[in-house]
Formats: C-alpha cells, structure tokens, sequence
C-alpha cells in the first residue's frame, strides 16, 4: 500500500503535467497513516479517503517530497507581505480505525469516553493501601479529585469534553473504595473516622449518573450481609459483635444521610440495560435496601446496636422521610420490569408494624416525587396532587389470577408477595380496611375461593381479622351478607379446597397446603364468632349459627379438630423438654427463678407454635356454639364423650387462650371468653 501511494506522489512530481490524485484507494485493513487521507468505510468502501481540508497542506508535503526524492532542498513560496509560513503536515485519523469517521458532539464525546473507562475499569482500577496512612492518602485523593472535577465544571458548564478526563479519574477513585468490604471490623471504623461514607455519599446527587451508580454500587459490597453470616462460624462472640456493630455503624450514617437521594435517584437510572453501571443501578438500589432491612433486623436482636434509634424499624424511616412506598407502588402499577422487585420490596416492608404509624392509609399514598425531576421538559412543575391506590393496585394484581392458575414461579412469587402484604395492610390498618372493603375485597376472596385455584389459599388468610376497631365487625358481617359461608365450611370440613400451583409436588407439599388452608380456616371462623353479635344486620349471627344447628356433621368436625390440636399441642411442649432447650436456657442464667420463668416461657411458646393458638381457637369455637344453641351442645358433649372427654376439654382451651392474651390489648376479647366460661 505504501509503495502505491509513493508511486502517486512521485508520478505527481515528476512531471510538469497535472496527474489527479486518487480521492480513494481502497484498503480492507489499517495499513498505516496515510498523509492527506483518514482511513474508514463510506459508500465506495473501505479504504482511504481523500481529505478535502487538508489539500494545501498535502500540495506542500508533496512538493517537498518531490525535492527530496530528487536531492534538492525543500523552498517555500514567500507570502505578499514577505513573511514565510511554516509547511505542516495534518494527518487526521479516526480513533476506530474500522468505523467510519464522524464528527461527535461534546455530549457524545463524553458518554463515549465514559463507556470505555467502564469497559477498561477492571485493568485501570486504583489499588489502595489499605493501611490507616494509606487510606487516609486514598481519602485525601478522592476529596482532591471532587474538589477538581468541580471546579471544572463549573468552569466548563457547556464544554463536557474539558472536565471529562476529572470525572474518569473520580470514577475510578469511587470503584477502588470497594476493596475495604474486605475487611470491615478493621477498616470500617478508619472510613468513619475519616468521614469517607459522608464524601461518598455527597456523589449520590453528582449531575453525572454514573458516578451516583458506582457509589451504590460501592455501598451494595460494603454493606452486603454476607459479610456478617460468613464469619459467624470462625469468628468469637465479641469478634462477632465488632463486626455487626462496624458495618450498623455504617449502614446508620447511609441511612440518615443517604435515603432519600437514593430513593430519588430512582428516576434517573435506567433499567433496561444491565451491561454498564447505570443499567444496573435501579437493582443496586433495590439491593441496597433488602441489606439495609436484613442488617437492620440482625441489629434488632442486639441490644444498643440500632439504625434508626429514634424508630422501631428501618421500614418505618424509609417510608416516613422517603416515598419508597410511593415508587414501589407505581412500578407494580405500571406492570414493568421491576414489578415484581417492587413487590419484594414491599413485602419487606410490610409487615412491620410501625410502618403503619408513618403510614397509615394505603389507599391514598403521595406520589413519587424525585429531586432530579422537579420539573417537566416543558418547564412546567409536575402535578402532585394525584395519589396512589396501594390497596387497589395490590388487589388488581391477585384479580389477575382468580380465574387460573400461575404460569411459572414468577407468578407464584408475584401473587403469594402480593397476598402477604395485603394481609399486614389489613392486620396492622384499619384504615386500610375501609379501603379494603370499598374496593369490593371481600368478594374477590369468595370469587377465588369459588374457582379453586392456588389465589384462594392466598387471599383466605385476608379475613382473619384481629382488631379491636369497629371496622372489622363491619367487615365480618359483610362476609356473611356476601355469602362467604358457602366457601368457608366446605374448607373447615376438608372439601372444595383451592389447588395449590406448585412445578413439582410431593406429599410434604399437599400436606403443607393442606393443613394451612385448614388453620386459616379455623382462624376465620373464630374471627366470625368473636365479632358477630345479636345485634349484627340481616341476622347474620344467627345465620352462622344455624349451619352448625342444623348439621351435626359440622359439629362433629369442629370436635375432631379440636382434639387432634390438643394433641399436637401436647406432642410439641412434650418435645420442647425432651431437646437440649431447657438445659442450655437453665445456664444461661444464674438465677434459678429467672431461668425457670424463661423455660416456662419457650414452652409456652413451642406449644402455641405446634398447634396450641389453633387449639385455641377452635376450643373458643366451640365455645361459641355451645352458648348459642343447645342443640350444638348436646351434640359437642355427646361427640366428646364417644372420644373419652368431656366439656373440660373445651372450658381447658378457653381459659388457657384467655391466660395467653394480654390483659391490656385483648379487653373486651377477654370478657367475651371469659363469659363462655361462666355458661358452659
């Protein structure tokens, strides 16, 4: 190729006679710098392109070539005004050689160099001394490289390419901070000193996104809870506390100073693509907080080791100061990708009974709203007077499957999250209850109790009201009015049972379907006995009352229960003294009254665990049934009697369940045992 141009070049020179340059010589490979050409592919194909910009200066690099292939010397043309002008050759040359050449923007320019640190980040990565004096070097260097990029921009605000290489350099100083995840008990606590965790956690609100995305991404290895559980088995009890308390220590200042520019960065990182840092940043997000809420449940068992010190649960602060809530709910809204990390994150959530003191109506939650996205393309603010229906997206989201069967374990997943958290909205809410029976939830339990499918086992555990509100006798009475007996004693008798969606199932796994629609049935049916009174509308007291009356078989079924959980209440106490439990209780304490009453306590719970609240409950059921109608006595006491008990049996459930509720909590649920146990 070389020789074909020189050959060119000498042809032109050579002769008096005006020779045309080639404007193309194709060339399938780079071959080298070509003078007056830039080598990529056009419509005449690949090869090398006549640069047009630079053909005077290409005439001149060809005249001295000429001269000196001849020995003479190189002369320049004096200019009109008698100075002489330096000959300089200009050779352009695109950095792909393969691709064809483009005039980039700024923008452009910086998103590229941007994409090739990512890709080079593994080879170009900073190593860290990780010793005190080198961290706080490393430190130094990193408040350095901010204080640069800084200045920079705000030196170039439209130039991006002249504070690109700055924001390179910090990139790569915000990765290296990662090695420290290493060893956390010992170089935790020198990043706090050093206030590294509050420099970091300052990029969270960097115009660039990238940089935002590697300080989650940093934060996700630093705060990974499989630092804790990895060490568990080697490490001591004190080594093992050291090491929780340094990574709290961590998580603490993440999540005061951290949380809400970590929810709102929420809006600007993109999803789709998992290739580079901000495709995976919506995920490192989510990541972060299921570590935040898992650590923050480890701390709850330690005592002064907290997040959140002046709250109860981390949940409770996110959903307060942040509206992680909001955004959850409207990616489950949406129907997107992240529906169903949405959902998970939710159902951590969920279940903390303090999120409902900063959180208490689900049916009317703000929008999310981000720090980066105050205003609209047009300029105009965004419209937040809008709010979201959580109880109505988490109830749209069942209704999809009352009809059929999941598909896959997706959908399994998605709609038992689904179900979990609508169960603690009610349990913990009865705000969320109004909402609840305003969305017509009662109905789509029955529709998926009526069509027998995996969503019935689901919902049924919604009905199992437990409050003292108002709001759940109404609730109770409206079941009966929608007919829900039609599905609820065929469960309590064994029959009619919704199918379980499971891709491989054993005999374990229908017994474990099984024997939890039959507790949460019994469960339901005490709530249905506990909130229904004489004066309940369209009689439904006595509507209940008579579908026991007038089938004995109902009676029957309520006295085979209530002596098989006898039973296993009794088996699980039995093997709570037979394991080790008791012993390693007994010395763990020195005084032998308080071990005694920590003993009595495990017990007590291992036996209410292994089917002693069941026992309860249906005993209170039975209760019940034996107050309201003498034909459901006799025919209890007779049942009772062909099985060797008596109504001892039933007077021992009740007073045990009213010994096991609190005596502040549980008044008028109190009162009304207690007054079974004075008519039986």
């Amino acid at each position: 190729m070389n020789q074909v141009l020189d050959r060119s070049f000498d042809s032109a020179g050579s002769t008096e006679s005006k020779v045309a340059i080639p404007e193309f010589i194709p060339a399938s490979t780079w071959q080298g710098s070509k003078s007056g050409y830039y080598f990529g592919t056009s419509v005449r194909g690949t090869g090398y392109h006549r640069d047009i910009s630079t053909q005077h200066q290409q005439s001149a690099a060809l005249t001295s070539r000429h001269a000196t292939h001849n020995g003479g010397t190189v002369t320049e043309e004096p200019h009109s005004n008698g100075s002489r002008k330096r000959i300089r050759k200009s050779v352009q040359i695109d950095e792909d050689q393969n691709e064809t050449r483009v005039i980039l923007s700024p923008e452009e320019l910086l998103e590229r160099a941007e994409r090739q640190q990512r890709n080079s980040s593994k080879s170009t990565a900073l190593l860290l001394d990780l010793t005190p004096k080198g961290m706080r070097k490393a430190v130094n260097a990193l408040r350095k490289a901010i204080e640069v990029n800084e200045l920079q921009r705000a030196q170039h605000v439209n130039e991006p390419e002249r504070y690109m290489e700055s924001e390179v350099a910090l990139y790569e100083h915000i990765a290296a901070w990662k090695a420290i995840a290493s060893d956390p008990t010992r170089l935790f606590p020198i990043a706090i000193e050093m206030e590294l965790v509050q420099n970091l956690l300052q990029l969270l609100l960097h115009d660039n996104v990238d940089l935002a995305a590697a300080v989650i991404s940093t934060l996700v290895e630093w705060l990974d809870p499989d630092l804790l559980q990895s060490k568990e088995e080697s490490e001591s009890g004190e080594e093992e506390a050291a090491l929780l308390a340094s990574v709290a220590a961590v998580a603490s200042i993440v999540v005061h100073e951290g949380a809400e520019p970590l929810v709102s960065n929420l809006s600007r990182l993109n999803s789709n693509n998992e290739e580079d840092e901000v495709g995976k940043g919506i995920e490192d997000v989510m990541t972060l907080i299921e570590n935040l809420i898992e650590i923050d449940s480890l701390c709850a068992l330690v005592e002064k080791v907290a997040l959140v010190p002046n709250e109860k649960s981390l949940a409770a602060h996110l959903c307060k100061d942040t509206k992680l809530l909001s955004w959850c709910f409207q990616q489950v809204e949406e129907n997107g990708s992240l529906r169903d990390r949405a959902l998970e994150i939710i159902s951590l959530m969920a279940p903390k009974e303090d999120v409902y003191d900063a959180v208490s109506d689900w049916s009317r939650l703000p929008p999310y709203v981000s720090s980066f996205a105050e205003q609209k393309e047009d300029g105009k603010t965004q419209d937040n007077s809008a709010t979201l229906d959580g109880i109505e997206i988490l109830l749209q989201t069942v209704a999809a499957f009352r009809k059929r069967q999941p598909a896959d374990e997706t959908e399994v997943e998605r709609l038992e999250n689904a179900g979990l958290i609508v169960t603690s909205a009610l349990t913990f809410s009865s705000t969320n209850v109004e909402a609840f029976l305003s969305a017509q939830g009662i109905e789509l339990v029955i529709r998926c109790l009526k069509e027998r499918v995996h969503a019935g086992g689901i919902v049924l555990p919604w009905l199992d009201w437990t409050g003292t509100d108002h709001v759940y006798k109404t609730a109770c009475e409206h079941m009966i009015v929608a007919g829900f007996l039609k599905y609820l004693l065929p469960l309590l008798m064994g029959n009619h049972t919704p199918k379980s969606f499971d891709m491989v199932q054993t005999k374990r796994t229908k017994r474990s379907w099984q024997t939890n629609l039959e507790t949460t049935s019994i469960r339901v049916l005490y709530a249905l006995t506990r909130y229904l009174t004489d004066k309940s509308p369209e009689d439904a007291k006595a509507r209940l009352l008579a579908k026991f009356a007038t089938d004995s078989a109902k009676c029957d079924r309520v006295v085979e229960l209530l002596l098989e959980y006898d039973q296993k209440a009794r088996v699980a106490e039995y093997k709570f003294y037979r394991s080790d439990v008791e012993e390693r209780l007994r010395q763990d304490y020195d005084d032998s009254e308080t071990a005694t009453g920590m003993v009595e306590m495990a017990a007590l719970e291992a036996k209410l665990t292994g089917g002693g609240d069941v026992f309860h409950r249906i005993g209170a059921v039975a209760a019940w049934l034996c107050v309201g109608s003498k034909r459901c006595h006799e025919r209890i006491l007779a049942t009772l009697r062909q099985h060797d008990s008596g109504m001892s049996l039933v007077q021992a459930a009740v007073s045990e369940f009213v010994s096991v509720l609190d005596e502040a909590l549980s008044v008028s649920q109190r009162a009304q045992l207690q007054s079974y146990l004075q008519k039986l």
